[in-house]
C-alpha cells in the first residue's frame, strides 16, 4: 500500500508541477498502479481491465466530438453575439445572461469544455463594453461548476455516479435539476451585487 500511495503522490506532483501534461501524468500513474498491483497479486489482469469504464470513455469521446464540431462551426461565437444584441448592451442584463448561459451550457458539456467556451464569450463581451473581464470570467467559472452538477453528462463525476447507479439521463436530471435552477438565480444575484461596481456604467447601443 505504501508503494501505491507513493505512485499516487508522484502522479499529483507531476500534475501540479506541470513537468509533464496532466494526461501523461495520469497515464503514468495508472500504468505503474496496474503494474505494481498485478505483479504483487493485488488484482489480476482481468480485474485491472475491469477498472476501465468503456461506457464512460465513449460518452466522453462523443461529447468532445460534439464540442469540437460546434466550436469550428462558430456556434458559440454566434451565441455570444446574439446574447449581446438581445440584452441591448445593458451590462447588468449581460452579466445575468452570461451567468445563466454558463450554467445552462455546462448541463450538456463537461465543465472544462463549457468554461473554455463561455470564458471566450465573456472576454469578448467585456472587451466590447471596455470593462475588466475578470468579473465576467470568474462569475462564469462559478456558474459552470454549479450548472455542471445538474445532468448526467455535466461532469465526469456525474457520469461515474450516474452510470454506476444505473440512472438514465432523465432520472438523474429529475433529482438534481430543479434544485440547480434555484441555485443558479441565487448565485448569480449574489455575484452581481458583489461585482456591481465593476460592471455598471455606459450602455452599448449598437452591436456590429
Amino acid at each position: 500500500m505504501t508503494i501505491l500511495f507513493l505512485v499516487y503522490l508522484l502522479t499529483i506532483l507531476l500534475a501540479i508541477s506541470e513537468i509533464t501534461p496532466i494526461s501523461v501524468a495520469a497515464l503514468l500513474g495508472a500504468f505503474f498502479t496496474a503494474w505494481f498491483g498485478i505483479s504483487n497479486g493485488l488484482f489480476t489482469y482481468e480485474e485491472a481491465l475491469g477498472f476501465l469504464d468503456i461506457k464512460l470513455i465513449m460518452l466522453l469521446v462523443g461529447i468532445m466530438i460534439v464540442v469540437e464540431t460546434a466550436e469550428r462551426s462558430g456556434l458559440f461565437r454566434i451565441l455570444g453575439l446574439y446574447t449581446l444584441r438581445v440584452m441591448g448592451g445593458d451590462p447588468a442584463k449581460l452579466f445575468f445572461a452570461l451567468g445563466i448561459l454558463s450554467a445552462a451550457t455546462s448541463l450538456f458539456l463537461s465543465d472544462s469544455a463549457a468554461m473554455l467556451v463561455i470564458s471566450a464569450v465573456g472576454i469578448t463581451i467585456a472587451r466590447i463594453l471596455q470593462y475588466d473581464p475578470i468579473p465576467f470570467v470568474i462569475s462564469a467559472s462559478i456558474m459552470v461548476n454549479l450548472g455542471g452538477t445538474g445532468t448526467l453528462i455535466g461532469s465526469v463525476s456525474n457520469m461515474i455516479i450516474g452510470l454506476s447507479a444505473g440512472f438514465s439521463f432523465n432520472e438523474f436530471a429529475a433529482y438534481l435539476l430543479p434544485c440547480e435552477i434555484m441555485l443558479w438565480f441565487v448565485t448569480i444575484t449574489f455575484l452581481y451585487y458583489y461585482y456591481r461596481k465593476k460592471i455598471s456604467g455606459r450602455r452599448i447601443t449598437a452591436v456590429e
